[in-house]
């Protein structure tokens, strides 16, 4: 199923749309990685397929923040120290420019 047949490997956005390998996906990234790193990854896909024009982009950018990259969150996600970084940034900016 919408696979490349040259490299023989699946999308994740193929992952996210297919029940079956959603599934699949699931359950063998929570046991390597833990639930709130899949649902990070849930929660940016949602992300990605929003109006980018919309005051609902905005809102999920800010949920997204606040639960899974701000460093107090206890649901605080690992990723790279710069990544981090440049969130915060965004987050800061954004909220000084929208509130």
């Amino acid at each position: 199923k919408g696979t490349d047949t040259l490299h023989g490997f699946v999308t994740l956005e193929e992952v996210f749309n297919d029940t079956s390998l959603k599934k699949q996906f699931q359950e063998f990234f929570t046991q390597e990685y833990g639930a709130d790193q899949i649902d990070f990854l849930i929660a940016v896909e949602k992300y990605k397929k929003g109006n980018p024009d919309s005051n609902e982009l905005n809102a999920r950018f800010d949920e997204i923040y606040n639960k899974f990259v701000n460093p107090k969150s206890p649901n605080q996600v690992e990723l790279p120290q710069h990544i981090i970084d440049e969130l915060s940034r965004t987050h800061k900016y954004h909220n000084a420019h929208t509130y």
